[in-house]
């Protein structure tokens, strides 16, 4: 096993001695050779009083010497060198070890999952947070769970806060995922993984952890307010593929601005920007055009159109009548009967809305935007390991 800075004593009883930095080979042979091989090179000799450890600790750390001397070590050392003819199977590999990018994603898989085991800022909270939130929107809105014209907006607007609520809660993730890039920055510029490696594990992690997440949110809805069973899984799926979206952006602004609480500031004005462009709180042929050219876009409106759709196809609301003969006098709300044409008349309200919408569309757009910003975080961390 690996030991960090061991005392003289106990260094003396290693056979053999592996020195890595930068992700090369610095020196990997007998234990007695490592002094001589390093005052050939001409490295300053060993201080009186420090352990060899210590010493081949600040010898080949940029961070503690001169980085042109730890390249002139790294650049110094052949294979060959210093090592004897005959190695048992016991003897330190002194190669790099080349894993396949499969290989490393799977061990950055487990990492991640460990990690977010022990820390509940992650996903568990959230998955708390998303439940006792939606419960208490199923409550605020208790009415909703009658199908009639009075609660066709106060349905909408459950979706609307449902989906936002655990969307805005993930600003959390932004300081964890920062936290945990400064981990993985160091092991990516030091060539032990690849980026892809890297993005491809958090991935990984974040779609079975969202879809649990869209789970805890929904299931207060469908036992107190009484969402459309029949459509469920896919209900399920848009709302997961909304809560992809946050997440990637979070990933994203963590990687990429030099400060978390930076990177939170930017998520919560993207998040409040998006929540009012999600066609739930204003009528979006009124506001301007460019502003409609990102609601277009935007996977919070892309994913509650169709949770609002499949939850209101095939159904049917009450004190309608056949032509609007039970509908209440003016300015009580008057929309239609079945689910699709009250879709179609929230459109005189709600322009985002009408039958004419594909949930299954919706969310293959929302995914495609989603995928953008995680190609965003692979791009830069890519580009980043390069310079």
């Amino acid at each position: 096993c690996p030991v960090h800075q061991p005392p003289r004593r106990t260094f003396e009883l290693f056979d053999d001695t592996l020195v890595l930095a930068s992700g090369r080979v610095a020196f990997c042979g007998p234990s007695c050779e490592v002094m001589r091989h390093m005052t050939s090179l001409g490295v300053p000799p060993l201080p009186a009083g420090v352990s060899i450890a210590e010493y081949l600790m600040d010898v080949t750390n940029p961070d503690f010497t001169d980085a042109s001397q730890v390249a002139m070590i790294l650049d110094a050392w052949r294979p060959a060198d210093g090592l004897p003819e005959k190695r048992g199977p016991d003897t330190v590999p002194c190669g790099p070890v080349r894993r396949s990018p499969l290989r490393q994603s799977a061990i950055l898989t487990r990492r991640l999952a460990l990690m977010t085991m022990r820390d509940p800022m992650l996903y568990s909270s959230r998955w708390l947070f998303a439940s006792l939130s939606s419960t208490f929107f199923a409550f605020t809105y208790w009415k909703a769970r009658e199908r009639v014209q009075s609660q066709v907006l106060p349905r909408v607007m459950l979706f609307g806060w449902t989906t936002g609520a655990t969307l805005f809660v993930t600003v959390m993730a932004v300081a964890v995922y920062s936290m945990e890039h400064q981990i993985f920055r160091k092991e990516i510029s030091n060539g032990l993984y690849r980026p892809l490696a890297y993005v491809a594990s958090q991935t990984l992690i974040a779609v079975p952890c969202l879809l649990v997440l869209a789970l805890c949110a929904l299931a207060p809805s469908f036992l107190l307010i009484g969402f459309n069973l029949d459509a469920a899984a896919e209900i399920c799926l848009a709302l997961a593929t909304c809560f992809l979206w946050g997440e990637f952006v979070a990933q994203l602004l963590a990687v990429c601005l030099p400060h978390y609480l930076l990177g939170m500031a930017v998520y919560i004005l993207v998040m409040y920007v998006a929540f009012l462009l999600a066609g739930t709180i204003i009528n979006l042929d009124d506001v301007f055009k460019l502003l409609q050219d990102i609601a277009a876009m935007n996977p919070l409106l892309r994913c509650s159109r169709a949770i609002v759709t499949l939850d209101f196809a095939g159904s049917s609301f009450g004190g309608f009548g056949l032509a609007g003969e039970l509908c209440g006098p003016p300015p009580s709300p008057c929309y239609a009967r079945d689910g699709e044409t009250v879709l179609d008349a929230l459109h005189v309200l709600l322009s985002s809305f009408g039958s004419e919408h594909r949930p299954m569309e919706d969310v293959g757009v929302a995914l495609a935007v989603s995928t953008c910003f995680k190609l965003a975080q692979a791009w830069y961390l890519t580009a980043a390991g390069t310079r």
